[in-house]
This record gives C-alpha cells, structure tokens and sequence, in this order.
C-alpha cells in the first residue's frame, strides 16, 4: 500500500484502488497542473480526471494529463 503526504493530507489512497500508478499521476500532474489551475480544478478534481482518463483510455500519464492540458 502506498501512502503519500501531501500538505494537509493523512493518507492518499488512489494507487491502491483504481488502475493508476504513482508515477502515473506525477506524470500527468506535471503535464496538466497549469490548464487545471487555470479550470478552477482543485488536486482532489485533477487527480480524479487524471485516474478516470487513465483507467479509462489505457494511456499513460503523460498522455492523459497532455490531453488534459489541451
């Protein structure tokens, strides 16, 4: 089981239940953190996208969060 850290945040869970990696979403995270500050998108927002797309499409973060981006 990963467990991430992130500011506020206890536990972050996502890897464990959904098909995404950790590496997935720090891809696409990195790709799309700009277009979804610019959406209104908070991380909560951005990462469900980022996990639907992925689990959805079979992309790879890179490519999810470029598309996101677009």
């Amino acid at each position: 089981m990963k467990i991430w850290s992130i500011g506020f945040r206890k536990e972050f869970l996502v890897e464990d239940d959904f098909a995404v990696t950790s590496q997935d979403l720090v891809d696409g995270l990195n790709r799309s953190s700009g277009a979804a500050r610019v959406l209104g998108l908070n991380l909560d927002q951005t990462i469900a996208i980022l996990t639907v797309m992925r689990e959805a499409t079979g992309r790879t973060g890179k490519e999810v969060g470029k598309k996101v981006a677009a």
